[in-house]
């Protein structure tokens, strides 16, 4: 009778594993355990390991010339390297100088000085119907380094124990979170969330969060972050500035919107988030720069 060889261990293949992991091809077994091992040992060197690094991209905006800047603090908080992308393509480390997960805000900081920045509107005057623009990197690498521009309303202006929450018809997608949301005069009113976190939901009373609609964070929440920062002019916040024409707003606000790129570790390596410091006080979080090969992609929503 012809001996049939199709489930034969085949020593090249089985060398090639050995390589891989030290593993030795098992011998006194029956050709189907043999099988049965082998495609054990090819799950084992295919699948990714928990410790591998994953990025993700969001959107910041500068406020200050000298490298401070505002995000969304869930496109953050869980990264344990975090770098920004300039409009003039230099990369730089950023630092996590505060969080507030109760409304979702992050104020973080690059060593840069004379950069553009967006100056601060008043988002108590805001009205429903009134035009704004989101602009961010939706999608992060899948549609390149350039910032995306878009045009919508305030299609209501949601109140939960006095708290105000912007909600909007623009196009926003994931990667967008973070971003400045302008007026007409060019002064960021809110920050665009793709969708809110858990914190910030409970926080303006929208539980459980709903999927595909875009929200934005008013200024006036990030005031205490703001006020953080050494010689910021709170003076100037929400002073009158002319209506500029949409090309005169994105050719204004493009320059300080920035792309983070987010790199996370394992849980046991992730250093612990700290609270939002008093006003007047910085507070450098305890973030280290931890690096592996081959990292995934995604874009934080």
């Amino acid at each position: 009778m012809k001996k049939d060889r199709s489930l034969q261990w085949s020593p090249s293949f089985s060398s090639r594993v050995k390589s891989y992991r030290g593993l030795r091809p098992p011998g006194g077994l029956s050709a189907a355990a043999k099988v049965l091992l082998l495609l054990l040992f090819i799950s084992l060197a295919t699948t990714p390991s928990s410790a591998q690094e994953r990025k993700s991209t969001g959107t910041g905006f500068l406020v200050d010339p000298n490298g401070y800047l505002l995000t969304a603090a869930h496109v953050v908080e869980d990264a344990a390297f975090i770098e920004v992308r300039l409009k003039d393509k230099r990369v730089l480390p950023a630092t996590i100088l505060s969080l507030d997960q109760d409304h979702d805000l992050a104020l973080l900081k690059i060593e840069a000085t004379n950069l553009p920045f967006l100056s601060i509107g008043n988002s108590n005057t805001a009205k429903v119907q009134e035009e704004v623009w989101a602009i961010g990197f939706p999608f992060g690498p899948a549609l390149g380094e350039e910032v995306t521009v878009t045009k919508g309303s305030l299609t209501a202006i949601r109140s939960h124990q006095a708290k105000r929450l912007f909600q909007l018809d623009a196009a926003i997608n994931p990667g967008n979170s973070g971003g400045p949301l302008v007026n007409n005069r060019g002064q960021v009113i809110g920050v665009v969330h793709a969708k809110l976190g858990v914190k910030a939901g409970q926080e303006f009373g929208i539980t459980p969060i709903p999927e595909g609609i875009a929200f934005a964070i008013p200024i006036s929440f990030g005031l205490p972050l703001l006020a953080s920062i050494p010689d910021f002019d709170l003076a100037a916040l929400g002073k009158s500035r002319p209506i500029l024409k949409p090309p005169e707003i994105a050719e204004k606000a493009m320059p300080a919107v920035v792309q983070l790129i987010c790199s996370s570790a394992p849980a046991e390596e992730r250093p612990v988030a700290r609270p939002s410091p008093p006003p007047g006080e910085t507070a450098p979080g305890d973030w280290r720069p931890i690096r592996s090969p081959s990292p995934a992609w995604s874009s934080s929503g």
